[in-house]
């Protein structure tokens, strides 16, 4: 089923937009760094930010041992882990829109 057809929404030939269908990934992605090539009030400063991130990420792993029954290791392992948006149909999943992210493990299938 298709987006246009799930919402109900019209199609033309002169529509410019994306018409995924919604039960399997288009394998589309977003590129990052599009961000930084047209400058838009949501994305100000966004780079600052996400560099602020990670270092300040690195820096607490840095500073916990690694221990699996620690609450710190494991909010550290969570805020590590960024979920896949499955309702976005981007990705590379070949039966349908449950990627896994960036979870503790990439297992790739074989």
């Amino acid at each position: 089923m298709l987006f246009s057809e799930h919402y109900g929404i019209g199609v033309k030939d002169t529509d410019d937009w994306f018409d995924p269908i919604m039960l399997i990934d288009t394998r589309l992605f977003i590129d990052p760094f599009q961000i930084f090539a047209k400058p838009h009030d949501d994305f100000q400063n966004c780079h600052q930010k996400v560099i602020n991130f990670f270092s300040d990420l690195f820096i607490k792993a840095a500073q916990t041992p690694p221990n699996p029954r620690s609450p710190f290791f494991r909010r550290l392992l969570r805020t590590a882990e960024f979920k896949e948006v499955n309702e976005v149909c981007l990705g590379y999943s070949g039966h349908s829109t449950a990627g896994a992210g960036s979870g503790p493990v990439y297992l790739p299938k074989s």
